[in-house]
Parts: structure tokens; sequence; C-alpha cells
């Protein structure tokens, strides 16, 4: 569909706006508003998946960054958008910046990076940053120490990867990197472990099979191998038996 609302295309950038209000920012910033909100009457537009909608956001926020609402509609069409994660966590470091004492900025922040990039770490952070803001509840806090510990727990990570697999495409680099680390050490831990118990060396297939190990979460296209150190492959290549 293409990105458009109420007669103006939504990728319009800011200046234009500006030319069109000759010159009042925050005239601008109303009139990319309004255009925004007759796109989001369309029941089209909704279907189409609000196509454009991060970047008239980014006009509003740019023209206006004390526009709060704007931050606002942002976090609740966006956050769970893994394609759109940049430009939105871009949009609410704006709205950070410019209303500094917003724990629903950070706060936001915190949901987007979790639902929409798998960033627990960036998550805890965000939160954490809420949480120590005047009038944010409670949980927030609760919510950064539960992700903190997530994040360092080898099983939570794997659960919570399993969980959200249907809702964002893939963590953040970081994320993946302790993932697939914390993955190896399983892997490994339980080998050894049947090493000691059985005087067995047995493979990742083995392993497996005899219950010694849950079958480990792999990245699409890849597979464990287990000789000695587990590590990761394209899937096909030979494995120690």
């Amino acid at each position: 569909m293409e990105e458009r609302g109420g007669g103006f295309s939504l990728s319009m950038p800011a200046d234009l706006y500006v030319g069109l209000t000759l010159g009042d920012r925050r005239a601008a910033a109303d009139v990319a508003w309004v255009t925004m909100v007759q796109a989001l009457g369309d029941e089209r537009f909704i279907a189409a998946g609000s196509p454009g909608l991060e970047k008239i956001l980014t006009a509003v926020t740019t023209l206006d960054p004390e526009f709060r609402g704007a931050y606002l509609v942002a976090s609740g069409f966006l956050s769970s958008d893994a394609t759109r994660h940049e430009a939105l966590d871009t949009i609410l470091s704006r709205g950070e910046r410019a209303i500094p004492n917003d724990f629903a900025l950070p706060m936001s922040r915190g949901f987007a990076a979790y639902f929409g990039a798998y960033d627990l770490t960036a998550a805890a952070r965000h939160f954490r940053t809420a949480a120590n803001m005047s009038g944010s509840p409670a949980y927030l806090r609760s919510f950064a120490e539960h992700l903190d510990h997530a994040s360092s727990d080898c099983q939570q990570l794997q659960s919570f990867l399993s969980e959200l697999s249907n809702t964002v495409s893939a963590p953040t680099p970081s994320t993946r990197a302790v993932l697939i680390s914390c993955i190896a050490r399983e892997i490994e831990r339980a080998a050894a472990v049947h090493r000691l118990r059985t005087g067995e060396d047995l493979g990742l297939e083995a392993l497996i099979e005899r219950g010694a190990l849950k079958p480990p979460l792999a990245p699409p296209g890849e597979c464990w191998h287990l000789d000695g150190k587990a590590t990761l492959a394209p899937c096909g290549m030979d494995s120690a038996p």
C-alpha cells in the first residue's frame, strides 16, 4: 500500500512540512500529526502494516521533540516490529533527550528492545533507567533484575528465545553471542558429566539419544557439533559419533 495519509505522503521530510506552514515548526509538526492520524483511521493502512509510520513519526518528533503523544504512538504501534526497531529506538531516544524526566520514554525503549530486538541487556538497562525516575511503576525494577538474571542464565535465555521466536526475526548480535556461548557450555558440561559418570566419551547425537542432553537450539541453517569443544557449523557437516 502506498505510504499516504490525508493526501500527503507519509515519507515527506520534515522540511517540506515546515514550508507548508511558512516556517512554523510546531505547526508543521501538527500538520504531520494530523496526516498520520488520518492514515491510522484507514483500515487498509493498518491491515498493510502501517507502511511509512516510522517516517512520519520521525518528522513529527524532529519538528517538535517535546510532542509526547508521538512517542507513545510510536511505541504502541512499532515495539514488536523487528524490521523497524532501529527507527523506533532513534525516535524514542530523541524523546528521552527532549523530555528527560518522563519515565514512559525509557520504559518504551525497554519494551521495544525486548519485543523488537530481543536484546535483554538493553531492555534491562532501559527499564532500570525508567525505574529510577519519579512516578515510575514499581514493577520496572523487577523487570530489570529479571532480565539481568535471564541474560546470564543459559536455560532462561534459551527459553525466552524459544518463546519469542514467532514474534522477532532474530536476537541482536550481542544477545546471540551470549546465547551461543551459553549453549556451547551446556553441551560441553553434559558431555563432561556423562564421561565422569560412565567413562564414555560420547558425541552430540549419542548424548541426546541417551537423555543426557536436550536438543540444543541453533540458528537456521546451522547445527551444533561436538568434538571436544561444542561448535556451530553449517548443517550437514560430519560430527563426532
